[in-house]
């Protein structure tokens, strides 16, 4: 799973990932039961406000451990007499989903650097200094050509603007 893949099944971004997982010192592994276990942290922690250290703990006992998700109890106030319930299931199939969704759609990239592409030149410069031009030795042609060089002010490479008339003579 690549990293962009990650953070889609974890909806999240790669900043949060790398501050919590530097916080908490876990690593990031990049599989779908990782992603499901980061997805909840996330969520506890950004959408609900739960302390990071606290969401941690529960997203090892909901996912990891073995209790059913009724029986962890988040206490909402200091004084515990509210608290948040896990529906698990729920959590589990918007889980499943944004891991299709990242397999689907993101696309993916092949390790290491990408390769350098070649710059590809233009075929004609849209303002160049010098031009090359060549016509067909037709009298209409070249009286049309000259007609439009003397608009454009052009002169022969390597002579000096102003000492151009000395060559037209």
């Amino acid at each position: 799973m690549t990293v962009a893949q990650f953070v889609v099944a974890a909806r999240s971004t790669a900043v949060w990932l790398g501050n919590a997982a530097r916080i908490l010192g876990r690593r990031v592994h990049r599989t779908p039961s990782g992603a499901r276990w980061w997805g909840m942290v996330h969520m506890l922690n950004t959408e609900l406000g739960v302390h990071l250290r606290l969401a941690e703990r529960v997203a090892d006992r909901v996912l990891v451990g073995e209790l059913a998700p009724n029986r962890i109890r988040i206490s909402a106030t200091s004084d515990g007499s509210m608290a948040l319930q896990l529906d698990l299931p729920r959590f589990l199939s918007t889980s499943n989903a944004a891991l299709a969704a990242a397999f689907a759609f993101v696309e993916t990239r092949g390790r290491g650097r990408p390769k350098r592409t070649p710059r590809r030149t233009a075929a004609v410069d849209e303002f160049p200094v010098s031009w090359v031009i060549r016509v067909d030795n037709d009298r209409d042609k070249l009286d049309r050509l000259a007609a439009q060089l003397r608009d454009w002010s052009a002169y022969p490479r390597g002579i000096q603007p102003g000492y151009h008339s000395l060559w037209m003579l």
